[in-house]
């Protein structure tokens, strides 16, 4: 994981701590190119280090899940805060 993305994942730490009520779903985001199943692993091994770091920093691991989108072409993943346990 890069520099930038710690420093997000902690920013994101310290909103889930300010903001109790809130709970998080990280997707993981890949490639439309290429095995569609190898690259679904991808995302979601992706979304599942930001799940682990986030837990690592003493977010609660009841508050955050971990999914995939449909390949969009993006290799990231996305950060959605709700107020509503998914």
């Amino acid at each position: 994981m890069s520099e930038l993305s710690h420093a997000t994942l902690d920013g994101l730490v310290g909103t889930l701590e300010t903001w109790p009520q809130y709970y998080l779903i990280v997707r993981g985001n890949t490639s439309a190119q290429g095995d569609v199943e190898a690259n679904r692993k991808l995302a979601l091994d992706r979304s599942q280090a930001a799940v682990e770091y986030l837990v690592s920093k003493g977010v609660d691991r009841n508050r955050i899940n971990s999914d995939t989108s449909k390949p969009n072409g993006s290799t990231t993943v996305a950060f959605i805060l709700g107020e509503v346990p998914y």
